[in-house]
């Protein structure tokens, strides 16, 4: 109970909520490196695109909205 008391505590303190105080005693591993925000996003894709490919589909749909209307569209 006393360590709930310790951990409610400091959420009040610091402002931040009692998951975020929770999940930082859970992953600090006795370095502060352990605390630093980890990128949570997706390193790679295995369904992604080849640049070539890209490169192709950007240049088909240039081509087939400019057969459709005349002008040409800029495409990122």
């Amino acid at each position: 109970m006393r360590t709930k008391k310790r951990k409610s505590e400091a959420s009040r303190v610091y402002g931040v909520s009692l998951s975020s105080v929770k999940r930082w005693c859970k992953q600090y591993d006795g370095t502060w490196q352990s605390l630093l925000p980890k990128s949570r996003r997706p390193h790679s894709h295995p369904n992604r695109h080849t640049k070539r490919e890209e490169r192709q589909i950007r240049n088909s749909f240039k081509s087939a909205m400019k057969d459709m209307d005349g002008m040409e569209y800029t495409v990122i």
